[in-house]
């Protein structure tokens, strides 16, 4: 970011398919950095079906870093539930964008 002041406004979206024997659930998560760092967001979806499902993840975030170095985000995604056999994006469509938006 240019100044301290500035905000990022961060568009995460992903298609992700989930398999469960039932109440498939999923996760997706935003993050400052990499998966260790700052949690900005959650997402979670699912089904009681006990089918997979294909769904998809949207998160907006206006973020207020408060740097002028350079800033990481990260889109993670995982199983929610014991029954949920495996999450996938193979495949599928999934971006991340990052705006500045000046002070």
């Amino acid at each position: 970011p240019a100044a301290t002041s500035s905000k990022i406004f961060v568009i995460a979206e992903a298609t992700i398919y989930i398999q469960a024997s039932s109440n498939a659930i999923g996760y997706t998560w935003l993050y400052r950095g990499d998966s260790s760092g700052t949690q900005l967001n959650q997402n979670n979806h699912g089904s009681d079906a006990g089918s997979g499902i294909y769904t998809s993840s949207n998160i907006n975030f206006l973020d207020s870093p408060n740097t002028t170095s350079a800033t990481v985000y990260t889109l993670v995604m995982g199983r929610g539930s014991g029954n949920t056999t495996h999450l996938e994006t193979s495949g599928y469509r999934y971006s991340l964008t990052a705006f500045e938006i000046a002070a």
